[in-house]
């Protein structure tokens, strides 16, 4: 077997898995409401699997008529990717009860071309003929035309309906699962377009075109709403580990056909060497996925356990303000009785600000839900952000400086959100700078934005950390010396709040040491 064709086949093989996995696990995440848009992608990754493995079996046939049998199947599901696709994006976009005639005569007509192609195979296809490096492949019959005019008369109207769609939509989150959306389809319709080539005897490699099935990667992401993990965190590690096991997969067959053929070249040669060092790599292969499946849950366990030891503490304080308080005011002056108040209540604050950033947390899932958006005066929040947090500057010996324009900047935000962001990013410049050192505060408007910048002197970001400093749950190593209460939460939360703004927060620094920059820039209304 020729290696593009066993490349082929291989990459084949993994889409299938793929798209098996994905409906799984969209279905065991959805398990709790099934609602229609779940049960229609299911369907879709099912079309998906029935085209991929007809189509597999259709090269591998052991005759043309076979194949031409198993190609007429692999279409049939093709048609019926489309249907479910389209039906899928109509739930999506909110407009299914809108578009019930269109939906139901798409559901007609591509049903028809099905059957047709199920029950004449010969009318739409030819008996297979070998072409490149493929013992068998498509041959266009006398019908075929009427399968790919409606192939391109529904995916335009898609398209069109996607963009009449995008372009109505105000929901930030809806706007931002669209743009998935669109570019599934175009990746789905560019991949696709290179093996069609070959269909009418164009010597154009299809190999890039075995590609397909992970089209539905992206929209699996915009089923998922984000729960304790940040699924795009999922989607990259799922993508890194696709990769890997290609390249595995690639040179466990590379090292196969080495293997083989050093047994012609030299009968004598260890044919258990060979097997021995795929055995290896197999091994290498598990262990890494092993591994990197860890992490998930020591991150999990990691933050249960910061969270614990959150809640513990000041817990512990209250249980022992009240021991001493209940030691009976004849054994306690006015003063202990007033340090013991005082104990209680700022242990009751600690446990009502660690709440909120839970249910915070919790509501970056559903950010419209409680979202209310007006006019902001940045300068005036800004400001008065800078007054509140003079005295635990001046306290800690560190010297904060603000240079805030007067010129009017109004922006369009939840004032209470907004005002949990600067919170956020002005603890950690008090909590990571040490005494005797400089926190920077400027805000200006540059062009039709407005930009906050944070500076301090504190302890940095190293270059390894930096890409990672947003991601829900991570905590740089420098950080556990400085005895803080972070939780690893806070810039997730703020990234996250300032994307539904139309903003954007980006961090830098020189590294660990040398002090870091936030840089927070908001569209002015």
């Amino acid at each position: 077997m020729p290696v593009e064709l066993q490349l082929y086949e291989f990459i084949f093989y993994f889409g299938i898995i793929t798209n098996l996995m994905l409906g799984g696990f969209v279905l065991f995440h959805s398990r709790k409401q099934i609602d229609t848009a779940v049960v229609t992608f299911l369907f879709l990754t099912l079309m998906v699997v029935l085209f991929q493995v007809s189509h597999i079996l259709g090269i591998k046939a052991p005759n043309a008529e076979t194949s031409e049998v198993f190609f007429a199947l692999s279409m049939t599901g093709s048609v019926l990717i489309l249907v479910f696709m389209v039906h899928w994006i109509f739930v999506l976009t909110g407009i299914r009860s809108k578009r019930k005639f269109v939906l139901t005569l798409i559901y007609i007509t591509g049903i028809g071309i099905a059957l047709a192609e199920i029950f004449i195979p010969e009318a739409f296809f030819l008996p297979s003929v070998p072409k490149m490096y493929f013992p068998y492949y498509y041959v266009p019959g006398p019908w075929e035309w009427i399968m790919h005019l409606w192939y391109t008369l529904v995916t335009v109207y898609l398209l069109i309906e996607l963009s009449i769609a995008y372009q109505c939509e105000d929901n930030f989150i809806t706007k931002n699962r669209l743009r998935y959306v669109f570019f599934s389809l175009f990746y789905a319709l560019s991949v696709s377009a290179t093996g069609a080539l070959l269909f009418y005897d164009i010597q154009f490699d299809p190999l890039f075109s075995s590609l397909f099935g992970f089209y539905t990667i992206p929209l699996a992401y915009v089923l998922i709403r984000y729960e304790l993990f940040d699924i795009r965190i999922l989607a990259k590690r799922a993508i890194l580990y696709g990769v890997v096991t290609i390249g595995f997969g690639l040179l466990i067959m590379g090292m196969n056909n080495v293997n083989e053929y050093l047994q012609i070249i030299d009968p004598d040669f260890p044919k258990w060497i060979g097997q021995a060092f795929i055995a290896a790599l197999v091994g290498g292969l598990a262990l890494f996925v092993w591994n990197k499946a860890r992490e998930a849950d020591i991150l999990k366990y990691e933050f249960t356990t910061i969270i614990t030891h959150k809640f513990r503490t000041p817990l512990t304080r209250i249980r022992w303000a009240i021991a001493e308080a209940s030691k009976g005011k004849e054994r306690l002056t006015q003063e202990q009785m007033q340090d013991t108040i005082r104990t209680v209540a700022n242990a009751n604050d600690q446990l009502v600000e660690l709440t909120d950033t839970l249910i915070t947390l919790n509501d970056m899932g559903n950010m419209e839900r409680g979202y209310q958006e007006t006019a902001v005066s940045l300068n005036q929040l800004v400001e008065r952000m800078v007054q509140a947090y003079v005295p635990f500057f001046q306290d800690k010996h560190i010297v904060l400086l603000s240079h805030i324009t007067n010129e009017g900047l109004v922006v369009k935000a939840d004032p209470k959100k907004l005002e949990f962001v600067l919170q956020i990013i002005f603890n950690n410049a008090l909590a990571y700078t040490h005494p005797q050192g400089t926190v920077r505060v400027s805000l200006a408007k540059e062009d039709h934005r407005v930009v906050l910048v944070v500076a301090d002197t504190g302890i940095g970001i190293s270059a390894i950390n930096l890409p990672h400093i947003f991601d829900k749950f991570y905590r740089a190593a420098n950080t556990s010396g400085t005895n803080t209460d972070g939780t690893g939460v806070g810039l997730f939360m703020v990234k996250k709040i300032m994307e539904r703004n139309g903003g954007e927060v980006a961090a830098s620094s020189l590294g660990e040491g040398k002090g870091s920059t936030f840089t927070l820039t908001f569209p002015l209304q």
